[in-house]
Formats: structure tokens, sequence, C-alpha cells
């Protein structure tokens, strides 16, 4: 391998595979050599000024990687940032960057979105990308949202440690009021709920639930005999259990109602509950769990 190429393997080892117009020439690499290679097929254009190295850029990570470099400095933001922070599932479509600086820069297949200022703890970076954090990402996104689905992705953040609700709130009022960010701010003040216990999205679907439906707050993932109980009232001696598609099998249909049966046998009252059950039959089950603990209340 020749010295040069050897430079450039090293430095996209550390990017995904991608490699900058301006590193190519820190190397150094003249303008004449990054043709040469353009035309033997080494480098790959991904967007102006952005190559794939070997082989075309495959991975969403790559692609990324090459909108970041392709406008830079900027940072990988709105959906794209969403998606790696976990905030959403993925979505295809082009590359969503922000940029502070002045340049007005225009792409095909990336969306950029200007900035006058971008707080130092609104940026991180997360392997070869550098991201607007969860929190901001989450401010930028929220206009764009049904309450419902800005909600989940709050209480999913929160879940996973992607923010804190300071760390929100301080996102909205640096936000000068942009669309969304009276419902996270909603978010981020009210009751803490202990959604950082849940090891799931429908876990914590579920005490968001509970708390729009004014039900009284259970434990959540707690030791009950030799089991550990999704959300349990221990005054009312209920548990519910909330089932995604993994309990459809026979095998688990088969440990479910083994499990089932010997809380029953203990006293305890035990509901199953269906992720998408909570949309489809929400006020129902909200009125069954509602009456169940009033009525065991006394």
């Amino acid at each position: 391998m020749h010295p040069a190429d050897a430079r450039i393997a090293a430095v996209a080892a550390r990017q995904a595979g991608i490699v900058g117009h301006a590193q190519l020439l820190s190397l150094p690499l003249s303008r004449g050599a990054i043709r040469k290679r353009l035309a033997n097929g080494s480098l790959h254009p991904v967007f102006p000024g952005a190559y794939a190295v070997g082989v075309p850029a495959a991975s969403i990570t790559a692609i990324r990687v090459a909108a970041m470099l392709s406008t830079a400095p900027s940072f990988i933001s709105r959906r794209d940032a969403a998606e790696e922070h976990g905030l959403v599932g993925a979505i295809p479509g082009p590359v969503h960057v922000t940029v502070a600086h002045g340049r007005r820069l225009t792409r095909d297949g990336i969306v950029v979105h200007r900035t006058r200022h971008l707080h130092r703890d609104e940026r991180v970076r997360r392997g070869p990308l550098r991201l607007t954090s969860a929190a901001r990402t989450l401010v930028d996104i929220a206009g764009g949202m049904t309450k419902h689905r800005l909600t989940a992705s709050f209480d999913e953040g929160i879940r996973i440690g992607a923010f804190t609700a300071d760390q929100v709130e301080a996102a909205c009022m640096r936000s000068s009021g942009r669309a969304g960010t009276g419902v996270l701010l909603g978010l981020a003040r009210a009751v803490h709920l202990p959604f950082e216990r849940t090891r799931s999205r429908g876990e914590a679907r579920f005490l968001r639930f509970c708390a729009d439906n004014d039900l009284p707050i259970p434990l959540v993932n707690v030791p009950l005999l030799d089991y550990e109980a999704d959300f349990f009232w221990p005054r009312q001696r209920l548990v519910v259990e909330v089932d995604s598609d993994y309990h459809d099998s026979p095998r688990a249909r088969r440990s479910d109602a083994r499990r089932d049966a010997e809380l029953r046998a203990a006293g305890h009252v035990v509901i199953r509950v269906r992720e998408g059950g909570m949309r489809v039959r929400g006020r129902d089950l909200a009125s069954h769990l509602d009456r169940r603990l009033r009525r065991d209340r006394g």
C-alpha cells in the first residue's frame, strides 16, 4: 500500500470509512492525487467534499459522517440525532445537520438547519459523529410531533438516561418559545415518574398511562415471590404485567400462566395488559384499575 493510502485508511477507520476533502489535503494529498483516486475507485464521492474509502458508503453512520464532513463544522441533528440518541425509531430520508456558522449551504440529500448559537451543553460526541444533545434534539423536533409522540419520546429519553428533566427544561428555556416547548416544559416540570426503573417502552407507557388517568403510581419491577413484577401496588396486592408480542409464543404463555397461578395462590391479583391495549381500550382499562384500587383501599 502506498504510504498516502495508508494514511487515508487510518483517517477513514476512525470515521466509519469516510474521509473529508480538507482532511485529504492536510495529509498532505494534492488535488490531482484526489482526482486520481476518484478515477480509479479507491475514493467514492458521497456528498461534496466527503468520500467513502475503498467501497461505496453503505451504513447510515457512514452517510451521516459524510454529511457532517460535507457541511463542516456541523452537527447531526433533528430526526437523525433523535434516532442516534434512541428517542425515535429509524426514519428514512435526507440527513439533517445543524450549523452555527454564517455560510449558506445547499446539498442534495442533506437538510441544513442554521442556528445563531449552539450552547456547549447542546453539543455531544458519539463515536465518529458530532450530535446535538438529546435534550436539544427533542426541542428541535418537538414542533413536528403530536403531543402523544412527543410525550413518548420524552419518557423514553428519561428511561434510557439520554437526558434529565432539568436538561430538557434548560434546552427549552434557551429555545425562545419554539413550537412544542410548552408541552416539554410541562413534562419536565411535572412530578417525577420512575421511568428509569422500567425495562421497556411498554412499561414506560404504562407509567405515563397511570399518571394521565390519575391512578396511584405503582412500584416498578419489584421482587415478588420468585419473580419480578412489572408493576405492584402492595396495599392492594395488585400486580400488572405489560405484555409485548414476545408473550404470544406457546412457551411464554405457559410460563406466564404458571407465574400468574403462583401469584394468585399467594393472594395477589394479576392483570395482564397488552402494550397496544393502553390506547385501544384505555378508558376501560383505567376504569377497571381505578375500581380495583379504590375498592381495595378501604
